[in-house]
């Protein structure tokens, strides 16, 4: 992690990976989209909000963090269902923020 600038997970065994190797196989694209939206928001709310206060989760601040204002992109790089050794997530700051 780079603060306030980029983050970079990597996920060995999820679920989502897994379940879809068990049911489909071998997946055609990256399918992990629970875990990208996790490591975007911790991002979002660690670096856009002030986290020394108490914040409500109320619908006031899922409409923030849904108005279209990011800060942070994601992107998954490897995906576990896709045969890779395990699925990545980079989030990054969005230039122009």
């Amino acid at each position: 992690m780079i603060p306030n600038q980029k983050l970079v997970v990597r996920i060995y065994k999820g679920y989502e990976s897994v379940g879809y190797n068990e049911i489909y196989g071998l997946a055609k694209d990256k399918i992990d989209f629970f875990a990208v939206g996790v490591a975007k928001t911790l991002m979002e709310l660690t670096y856009r909000f002030d986290t020394n206060q108490h914040m409500k989760i109320n619908e006031k601040l899922y409409n923030m963090m849904i108005s279209g204002d990011e800060l942070f992109g994601a992107v998954q790089t490897k995906c576990e269902a896709m045969g890779d050794e395990y699925s990545e997530i980079v989030v990054e700051r969005k230039e122009d923020k």
